[in-house]
């Protein structure tokens, strides 16, 4: 999720509200593992 995060930073995406950045990021990891594998967002 950090990486996550980071990347929206990096992007320039201002005032992340942290809820539905991991919201976002669960629903993305499908597999629950905790990362997002090129699988899951293909």
């Amino acid at each position: 999720f950090s990486e996550f995060k980071k990347g929206h930073e990096l992007m320039g995406v201002e005032d992340i509200d942290e809820y539905a950045l991991r919201k976002e990021f669960h629903r993305i990891d499908t597999n629950h593992g905790g990362y997002i594998l090129f699988d899951e967002v293909c």
